[in-house]
């Protein structure tokens, strides 16, 4: 969570509206102090700023403006840039603005209220940006209500820039920061309409990044930082497969260790609790654990036609998998020199693989890759290893398949299957 100081604001209360207000921080007029990243549990929820006129934006006394975050700052800006795009609507002064990482406890209790939390794909600024821009907007226009109805005036005649807000016939401002506690009790008929792109003054231009200075000096707390009283840490290991679950665990190996203090079993996992991360993580290494698995009894039979076609299907469009399940597709290893079909069921997949690729109709898309998925179940089972999104081939030589299609996807039970006794295969 990124905040001014370690310990928390002390804020007073404004009235809380239906629609949200603002949170007011007790101080005096002052800019606002460079960010800082810290840490800490997400504990406090139930104090945060009470009336604030959303989940992305708090505006204290002091014009200080808060602007919530929900990615993760991996290295491509958006820790600078989707405050940056907020700012443009809200007509505040950059040098007022303090980004904080917003709680993913929050998140979870107040449905998506920011969203995905994901990172990843250079999205965050394509998914969230918008939604920050409306954040802004709205309080920009509730500053500007709150202003004309101190002064009496239609607020037509009232402007935002700089973090003021202005009477234009008069001249006369009103910092945002004065106007805050007003502003938490106006309620919008509609939302603002968003600046169109010839309109904007701040996006675009280029900003020095907010995190780097923070990340150079040391300051920046990250979450294996954090450490409370009483805190222990953990180490775990899942089954290498998915789908695969722990069969055996010799905790006696690590029995007397020092600094562990238990053996906690999972279905598909075992961790182990110490006083210390290397501890835990140490006493791990040399755990005794068995799983229940499929992959580890066909890669140490070297039967790796079983898993011919394994691969990271993140996308599930079925464009994405156009290179697996066409005839010419680079992953089929086992016939490298096959670029046409060679059976009357893979030209067909050729063909669906095709139609679904041309068409622009979503209900014909799917038509054609449910098609896909049957010709796959009765022609060529696959196995779902590591975690579902990952297509494995099944070899005949595995026995007892028994395929449950569950669309889009299919899965079996492993624990079921065997393996068949084959001949040598040849050198050639």
């Amino acid at each position: 969570m990124i905040d001014t100081t370690l310990s928390r604001r002390q804020f007073i209360t404004t009235a809380l509206t239906a629609t949200g207000g603002f949170a007011l921080g007790v101080g005096i007029a002052r800019p606002a102090e460079a960010a800082s990243l810290s840490v800490r549990p997400w504990g406090d929820d139930a104090k945060r700023y009470p009336g604030e006129i959303n989940a992305w934006v708090v505006i204290e006394p002091d014009d200080t403006v808060i602007i919530r975050y929900g990615r993760a700052e991996m290295g491509q800006g958006s820790f600078t840039a989707l405050p940056q795009i907020l700012t443009e609507e809200l007509e505040c002064d950059w040098a007022f603005v303090k980004p904080e990482y917003a709680s993913a406890n929050r998140n979870l209790k107040e449905n998506k209220v920011y969203g995905s939390l994901a990172t990843g794909g250079s999205r965050a600024v394509r998914e969230t940006g918008e939604l920050v821009q409306q954040a802004g907007a709205s309080a920009r226009e509730r500053l500007i209500a709150a202003a004309a109805k101190r002064w009496n005036v239609p607020a037509s005649e009232c402007s935002a820039a700089m973090s003021k807000v202005t009477h234009k016939p008069t001249g006369r401002t009103f910092r945002f920061g004065e106007l805050a506690a007003d502003a938490a009790a106006i309620k919008l008929e509609k939302e603002p309409a968003l600046k169109r792109p010839d309109q904007y003054k701040f996006i675009g231009r280029r900003l020095a990044r907010l995190d780097v200075p923070l990340k150079i000096n040391g300051s920046a707390k990250y979450g294996i930082d954090l450490d409370v009283p009483g805190m222990v840490r953990a180490a775990i290991i899942k089954c290498p497969v998915f789908g695969g679950t722990v069969k055996s665990v010799d905790e006696s190996a690590i029995a007397g260790r020092r600094g562990v203090l238990q053996v906690v079993k999972l279905r598909d996992a075992v961790a182990v609790v110490a006083d210390r991360y290397f501890r835990a993580q140490a006493a791990l290494n040399v755990l005794p654990i068995e799983f229940q698995s499929l992959i580890e009894r066909i890669t140490g039979s070297q039967q790796y036609e079983a898993c011919l076609l394994g691969f990271n299907n993140v996308e599930l469009d079925p464009n994405s998998q156009m290179n697996i399940w066409m005839s010419s597709g680079t992953p089929h290893a086992l016939n490298p020199k096959q670029i046409k079909p060679t059976t009357p069921w893979e030209d067909e997949i050729d063909r669906l693989m095709e139609k679904q690729h041309s068409s622009v109709e979503s209900a014909s898309r799917k038509q054609a890759f449910d098609r896909v998925q049957q010709v796959v179940v009765e022609q060529q089972p696959i196995v779902y290893l590591v975690h579902p999104d990952v297509l494995v081939a099944a070899s005949p030589s595995i026995r007892g398949l028994e395929p449950t299609p569950l669309p889009p996807h299919l899965y079996w039970n492993i624990e079921r299957v065997s393996l068949a006794t084959l001949p040598p295969r040849s050198n050639e």
